[in-house]
């Protein structure tokens, strides 16, 4: 007899990894506001898209959520931040995606921590998402 898989967020951290954002969401762009709004509902759709079902069907009411910008060879399209604040501004669109594939009920304080916000030079390009259910 098979022994029943574990509930998903039975596991103590989910582990996975997005594409960069693209260099129209830097927070430092210059760029017409059709152009940003456009990438940012692209990279939303695409964070949802990629981890639609993931979650489960009851997130669960608080998470913490650390991202690891992994920025090697990710010259032209992506873009590659400095500093950790340009980095989670960055990924903003992201983390809606990321609310509508079911991480979580929304991305308010209530509900949502941040963990680490690292960048990681020798690897990628991606981004490594950790999300931890917190009790």
């Amino acid at each position: 007899m098979e022994r029943p898989q574990p509930a998903l967020w039975e596991l103590e951290v989910i582990t996975f990894t997005v594409p960069l954002p693209p260099r129209e969401l830097s927070p430092n762009t210059y760029r017409h506001w059709r152009t940003v709004s456009a990438a940012k509902k692209q990279y939303r759709e695409l964070s949802e898209y990629m981890n639609k079902g993931r979650f489960g069907k009851v997130p669960p009411e608080h998470v913490r959520l650390s991202l690891t910008f992994c920025i090697k060879d990710a010259k032209g399209k992506f873009y590659q931040p400095r500093d950790a604040a340009n980095a989670l501004s960055s990924f903003k669109a992201g983390i809606d995606g990321l609310v509508d594939a079911g991480m979580c009920p929304d991305d308010s304080q209530k509900h949502l921590e941040l963990g680490a916000i690292l960048i990681d030079s020798k690897r990628g390009p991606f981004v490594l998402v950790e999300v931890e259910p917190i009790e």
